[in-house]
């Protein structure tokens, strides 16, 4: 079997084709700049329908979301590999699509709702997947070793680390699905060997408040019985947690690392 992976000098791409490679599988890696885990350098990902017996297709390289004109070259680059690949592609999406305050697990059958220009265009380019019967991968909040520093854990970790009395946090009350990137590596190789076309959630089930989330990375660091306090900039109330029940069903897969364990690997 022989995969390309797009992506490969990113956090979740430098951990997938690892996995991906010790499952003994020839791994094509590609990217627009060079790295460790790049075979292949493209100026456009449409370059890839150029490669010759490609099995699958994960394609997970996005470039700035936010920016139109980046969409709209990355777009029609999109609409080429959906059309070239057809089911033999597995798009790495995002939950965002679905919005940002459900109380509710959502599941496949929500109607999307993305409310950043980020998420509009990861949904546009679900629909291209879909049109041609690939295969979606609605990824909740992935984190893990190699992830970018501006996040919230990096963000309390720092702040445990200059001894502050007060861990400041921007949306204490905000809820959300936390998946290690280890579970999501594990996913993604379970659709990738029994790959249906669909729309499918990466997820865990369970949502963590960043209040919670804070208390975990303190007592990790044995710290629970110092005088910390945690100080929120916004009380304004956000969950959302995807439902995995479908993905479980399909392809025998849940995910294994709670947040607790995947803390202390975070930081170790």
């Amino acid at each position: 079997m022989k995969v390309v992976i797009t992506g490969v000098s990113g956090f979740i791409g430098t951990h997938l084709i690892k996995r991906f490679k010790r499952e003994n599988l020839e791994v094509v890696g590609v990217s627009r700049k060079d790295s460790l885990n790049v075979d292949y350098i493209v100026k456009s990902y449409q370059e890839i329908t150029e490669l010759k017996n490609i099995d699958l297709l994960i394609h997970m390289a996005d470039s700035n979301l936010n920016n139109n004109i980046d969409f709209i070259e990355t777009s029609y680059a999109n609409k080429k590999l959906a059309a070239h690949f057809k089911n033999k592609i597995i798009f790495i999406s995002s939950a965002l699509v679905y919005g940002e305050n459900s109380w509710e697990l959502l599941n496949e059958k929500q109607v999307p709702n993305p409310l950043t220009q980020y998420a509009k265009n990861k949904y546009q380019y679900e629909k291209d997947i879909i049109k041609f019967n690939g295969t979606v991968l609605r990824l909740a909040n992935v984190y893990g070793k190699g992830m970018s520093p501006n996040n919230v854990f990096y963000d309390i970790y720092a702040q445990i680390k200059n001894n502050n009395s007060k861990i400041k946090i921007k949306n204490i009350k905000h809820i959300r699905d936390f998946i290690a990137v280890d579970d999501v590596c594990d996913s993604i190789l379970a659709v990738a060997l029994r790959q249906k076309k669909g729309t499918y959630n990466i997820c865990t089930g369970k949502g963590t408040s960043i209040e919670d989330l804070a208390n975990i990375i303190i007592n990790n660091f044995g710290l629970e019985d110092l005088q910390y306090s945690l100080v929120s900039q916004n009380f304004t109330h956000s969950k959302l947690v995807l439902d995995p029940m479908y993905t479980n069903k399909i392809y025998n897969w849940s995910s294994k690392i709670n947040i607790v364990h995947g803390c202390k690997n975070l930081f170790i």
